[in-house]
Formats: C-alpha cells, sequence, structure tokens
C-alpha cells in the first residue's frame, strides 16, 4: 500500500466516482485536525496534558511533507498555543491545505486532474480506497503505527460526515468500532492526546455549526 498520512487518507476518499472534491464545513476543520494527529502521531509535536493542553514544536523535527513541514514552522515560531487554535487556524486556511494535499496525492500517482472547465480527478492508483478499508477493518494488526492510524482515520471519517459517501464502509457505523479502535492503541499517553484532538475538532465543529444557527435565526424575518 502506498503510504499516505492520515490528512491525504481523508481527502483521497473525499474524491466520489465522478472525480469531485466532497467540500463541507466538517471535513475542513477534519482535514486541519488530520495534520495535527500527523505530527503527533509522528512526534514532531507534543501535546501537554494539562488543563489546556497546548501544541509544542519538538526540537530538530521535519516532515518529508511541505504541508506538515509548513505547519511544523508556524508551531515553532509562535507561542504554544491550544489545541482548538491551530484547529481553527488550519480550518480557515482549508483551501490551500485541500490543495497542497491534492498536489501531494498526484505526485505519489493516486490520482491526476482532468482538464476541463469543473475541477474534476480522476483515480489512477483504483486499489487504494479497497486498500484503505481493509486496512481499517484489521484492528488486530500487530503493528501499532497501524492501529493507531486506524483509530484516527476511523473518528476523522464519522466527524468529517464521509459515513454514507465512501462505498463498503458501513462497517465503522457499528456503536463499538471506534471504541474498540481506540483500545488497540497501546500507549497510554497517545490514547489520552489522539482522543483529546479527536474531541477538540468535534467540539470545534459543533460550537460552530451552533452559532452558526443562532446567527442564521436572528437574521431570518419570522425572527426579527
Amino acid at each position: 500500500m502506498v503510504a499516505l498520512t492520515l490528512a491525504e487518507s481523508l481527502l483521497f476518499l473525499c474524491i466520489d466516482y465522478r472525480g469531485k472534491v466532497t467540500k463541507t464545513f466538517e471535513l475542513r476543520y477534519s482535514m486541519a485536525g488530520a495534520l495535527i494527529l500527523d505530527l503527533a502521531l509522528e512526534n514532531k509535536i507534543t501535546i501537554s496534558q494539562e488543563a489546556r493542553p497546548l501544541i509544542e514544536y519538538v526540537e530538530g523535527s521535519e516532515s518529508t511533507s511541505t504541508l506538515h513541514n509548513e505547519l511544523l514552522k508556524r508551531i515553532n515560531n509562535s507561542w504554544a498555543r491550544p489545541v482548538k487554535r491551530w484547529i481553527a487556524k488550519m480550518g480557515r486556511g482549508h483551501r490551500n491545505v485541500r490543495k497542497q494535499l491534492l498536489l501531494s496525492l498526484q505526485e505519489k500517482r493516486i490520482i491526476e486532474r482532468k482538464s476541463g472547465l469543473l475541477t474534476r480527478y480522476a483515480i489512477i492508483n483504483k486499489t487504494i480506497q479497497d486498500e484503505i478499508i481493509n486496512t481499517l477493518r484489521n484492528l488486530q494488526t500487530t503493528n501499532q503505527k497501524t492501529r493507531n492510524y486506524i483509530y484516527c482515520l476511523v473518528a476523522l471519517i464519522r466527524i468529517a460526515k464521509l459515513l454514507f459517501k465512501i462505498p463498503n464502509i458501513e462497517f465503522i457505523e457499528t456503536p463499538p468500532f471506534e471504541k474498540e479502535a481506540i483500545k488497540t492503541i497501546a500507549d497510554d499517553k497517545t490514547r489520552i492526546y489522539t482522543a483529546f484532538v479527536i474531541h477538540e475538532i468535534e467540539r470545534f465543529i459543533l460550537i460552530n455549526n451552533i452559532l452558526t444557527t443562532v446567527s442564521d435565526c436572528l437574521e431570518c424575518c419570522d425572527c426579527a
């Protein structure tokens, strides 16, 4: 299987049979969270276990991904910020994030951009989606890195509301599946901070959806 980051896997799964990339409010912040989780799982950053957990740069860290390196530099050049601040910051720059992730998938010869008025992508590697889904099913893998990947991607797919957009992934709807997936993470520290980042993404999206609903309601003539 071609090695994909969480962010790349998430975006790849958003490309439908027409070659159109799904664009939703939930997805933009799920991608932001995926970038943070990628760095955390590779020990490029640390997340303090305090009342107000902060993201801090690990000295000397560097990634092979241009997008991840850009985020690392921003974290390194900034004071320690809460997880939700970085989710918000990267989420606001979602167009650039999506563009760079798509370029990365093209460089890895997984997709290619179609010519035409509308932006569409042809999937070159037809087996990659099946490989990702088969990996997600395999909770009993002996590879700890893969176990961490499984839990994070399952949670991100659910948060991004992609359950009904991806074929053959209904098994993730099984209530215990995500809970069983996190149990496969052996390291307590990793289990805590991955679960925390997932929680922060969910919380951020929920609060912003509530604020948007209230704002729309106040602007409605019937509510004035």
